[in-house]
């Protein structure tokens, strides 16, 4: 709370001090060179309180690509990320999966969920990657073309869409992120799992 206070404090004064900067520019008789100078010293100011307040509550995600693409996924979601290992086909069971693998003695379905959200088919290559995913008490393996990085994204950054992709339900989606020359689906995978049927029950 009081290192709250301490920036609004601070943010205050520098927004008074840039107001009387402003106030002298347009009551006396300034070079042009000098106005040049004062106006930049204003925009490093300016900076300053931009790059040091608060940037609010962050979460972690998981960035990766399907496709053209780009995803994420909430890195409490995920339990790791592994390469692709050897996927034995399973009869009788929908085309979105692709069969089961083993994971240090334990075998996992693995899934291929592009047809949920729109995209691109692509072969696996030596990039593609497995997110092994929880959802409820199942982890099951999740078939990605390849997994970027895991970063921090403040909540104030995502910005939500009626139509996230090219066929997928804005019901998937917690929203869109901004990174650079990427626009990044962030996945809401509880929904997605929940309205998209993709955990199949195995009893016959």
């Amino acid at each position: 709370m009081a290192k709250d206070k301490k920036n609004a404090i601070s943010t205050t004064a520098l927004f008074e001090e840039v107001h009387k900067m402003i106030s002298s520019l347009m009551t006396r008789d300034v070079s042009e060179q000098a106005k040049e100078a004062i106006l930049n010293q204003r925009a490093e100011r300016l900076k300053q309180i931009v790059t040091t307040e608060d940037t609010g509550e962050k979460i972690d995600i998981v960035v990766f690509r399907l496709g053209s693409d780009f995803y994420a996924i909430e890195a409490t979601d995920i339990h790791e990320i592994r390469p692709v290992s050897e996927i034995t086909p399973v009869p009788c069971t929908p085309d979105f999966v692709l069969g089961i693998t083993t994971v240090r003695g334990s075998i996992y379905s693995v899934v291929d969920i592009r047809q949920f959200v729109g995209a691109d088919d692509e072969i696996v290559k030596e990039e593609s990657m497995f997110i092994v995913v929880f959802w409820k008490d199942v982890e099951i393996c999740v078939l990605v073309d390849e997994v970027f990085e895991k970063k921090s994204v403040p909540k104030r950054d995502i910005k939500s869409s009626m139509m996230v992709s090219k066929t997928a339900s804005s019901n998937f989606s917690n929203g869109l992120v901004a990174d650079g020359d990427r626009i990044i689906t962030l996945i809401n995978w509880e929904a997605f799992v929940d309205q998209s049927h993709i955990i199949v029950n195995e009893e016959v």
